[in-house]
């Protein structure tokens, strides 16, 4: 189910969360004798709980039924927001105003409405603003459209004559599953969630645009009227017949209300809210997935018989994360992922948290982090305020999304809010350098100091004997260095005796970082790979070798269902250094 506004809680919660047809009409009788001043009822505006280290804060109240978020991409912090009843709303960092109210918008049931919006990448060049919503009409439709919004340099200003729809007949015949996020990818193609409709079957028929991640071009010669146009010509399916087909990116999904995209590699996280048992976070890191809905639900078969051409249960991809819904009283909110902006400068989290996804459940409150884990191949939860939550008492998030100054907004009943990273952190070691030395024997560690050095209590080396982003195996080899030390040296870090073979070498990689330590435990860093010279890395005995630049994150391939995801390490020969973490 879309989770829509906090007053909609006591009927959503129920929604299409069935065990049977006679549980749902049980339900149904439920519902129906709570008192109306429970159903109407919105909770109060209050902070969530993230980690030591984080704080939770209000941006602006007294909105009404707040939906989806986007900031404008000219660096100026303003928000535009959509609300569920049609307006179009602006946050310009001191007040809030109303740009237009889409009176066209169908709100009658609890997963109506005005559901998304996406400010184009290139505004102002291209001065669009994209919506999601269920229009009021007959027979009622999902649609996605767009409006000219220009800056007027006191507040912004959106022409409605200017409407152009996109796409105008996704299909809403029940009021349940309408999707409902726009985000824009790397390459500037808009993504589009819609849900299955409440036909179950619909997320597996190609040419049925329900229960699918839809992608469609924006820029050049584009023309509604001919569907075809909007295809970009890499789609999955740009060559088919049908014009809803080429316009699929993914699909089998249930209801993928929230999802968002990495900024870098295009990876899409996807939060499909489950049936009767289970919620799933699944990865697209390519097109043309089949996420198995409704063969599946979360990681556990769910329908036996066949859907409409389907002569065997098709190949599906299982999620990365799942979760059990409980009493039916839950539904997934895949929320952001994360990349700070100028740490530790701005508001922006520390570095580890860099490509990290964040999600919450709308009724049960949690706000969790998967993190990429290159050892065991899958996606782990980020600890926080207890080892499995990151974040608590954050229920009736709608969405969210990563700011201009690395803060996370989000929307939550009547509020927009943020969680910023405050700790205060020591001044940060730069420049750190790795060389072999003495032979080859020793490595020898160099590093500008910060000016001044701020809240630094001393400075300590760490390594492993092979480089790993997420810290696991390193130890602090060096004592505590005092302030004003500026070079180490490892001793014995280096090549093992008798590795030297002419001009080739056996290969011994040295992964360090140095860190500036508060007295309060809380550090900075900076981190390098030195990679000996080995047998595809021809060098002359005796010469130093120090690290270029590499990235060290590679984008996992996908894999089927049953298979973990893999993501690759560096060659053992490539040099590698690694900017500033915490």
């Amino acid at each position: 189910m879309t989770p829509m506004t906090a007053s909609d809680t006591s009927a959503c919660r129920f929604d299409a969360r069935r065990t049977s047809r006679l549980l749902s009409l049980l339900v149904l009788v439920v519902l129906l004798l709570v008192p109306l001043s429970v159903v109407l009822t919105v909770p109060r505006v209050r902070a969530g709980t993230p980690p030591t280290g984080f704080t939770d804060s209000l941006v602006v109240g007294g909105l009404s039924a707040p939906l989806s978020l986007d900031f404008l991409p000219d660096g100026s912090g303003r928000v535009i927001f959509v609300e569920k009843a049609g307006a179009i709303r602006l946050w310009d960092g001191t007040t809030v105003s109303t740009l237009h109210t889409m009176l066209e918008v169908n709100t009658i049931g609890n997963e109506r409405g005005l559901l998304g919006v996406a400010v184009d990448p290139d505004w102002p060049a291209r001065p669009f603003v994209y919506v999601h919503y269920t229009a009021n009409t007959v027979p009622p439709y999902v649609q996605v459209a767009r409006f000219n919004v220009t800056d007027q340099g006191i507040t912004l200003s959106l022409d409605p004559t200017s409407k152009l729809v996109l796409i105008d007949d996704m299909p809403d015949n029940a009021s349940n599953h309408n999707g409902g996020t726009l985000r824009f990818g790397p390459d500037k193609t808009l993504y589009i969630s819609v849900g299955d409709d409440a036909l179950q079957c619909n997320a597996q028929a190609l040419t049925v645009l329900a229960g699918k991640i839809l992608r469609i071009r924006v820029d050049g010669p584009i023309d509604p009227s001919n569907r075809a146009t909007l295809a970009p010509a890499d789609n999955p399916f740009a060559s088919a017949p049908d014009d809803n087909q080429k316009l699929v990116w993914a699909y089998g999904l249930r209801n993928p209300f929230r999802f968002d995209i990495h900024p870098l590699t295009g990876d899409v996280f996807i939060g499909d809210v489950g049936q009767s048992a289970w919620e799933e976070v699944s990865l697209a890191s390519a097109s043309g997935l089949n996420f198995g809905w409704p063969y599946w639900e979360g990681s556990a078969p769910y329908q036996v018989g066949l859907c409409p051409g389907h002569t065997s249960v098709p190949p599906s991809q299982f999620p990365i994360y799942v979760y059990p819904n409980g009493m039916g009283s839950a539904s997934v909110i895949g929320a952001a992922v994360y990349r700070g902006v100028n740490y530790p400068v701005d508001d922006s989290f520390p570095p580890e948290y860099d490509d990290d996804f964040f999600f919450m459940d709308y009724y049960a409150g949690f706000l969790r982090v998967l993190r990429w884990n290159p050892f065991t191949g899958v996606y782990d939860l980020v600890p926080g305020v207890s080892p499995t939550d990151w974040g608590t008492t954050y229920a009736f998030v709608a969405d969210m999304t990563v700011g201009p100054d690395g803060a996370m907004y989000f929307l939550t009943g009547s509020a927009l809010r943020r969680i910023a990273f405050t700790a205060i952190v020591p001044g940060q070691p730069r420049n750190l350098s790795a060389a072999l030395v003495n032979a080859l024997a020793d490595v020898q560690l160099t590093w500008t100091l910060p000016n001044p050095e701020f809240d630094t209590d001393h400075y300590e080396v760490h390594r492993a004997t092979a480089y790993d982003p997420n810290r696991a195996g390193y130890g602090q080899v060096s004592p505590d260095l005092s302030l004003g030390t500026s070079s180490w040296t490892d001793v014995g870090a280096g090549a093992a005796a008798g590795a030297i073979t002419g001009a080739q070498y056996t290969a011994v990689d040295t992964s360090v970082w140095i860190a500036s330590v508060a007295a309060s435990g809380s550090a900075t860093e900076e981190e390098v790979r030195l990679s000996v010279p080995c047998a595809c890395c021809r060098s002359e005995p005796g010469r130093d070798r120090r690290p270029g630049s590499r990235s060290s994150r590679r984008r996992p391939a996908p894999r089927p269902r049953r298979a973990p995801r893999r993501r690759g390490t560096p060659p053992r020969c490539a040099r590698h250094a690694r900017v500033p973490r915490v």
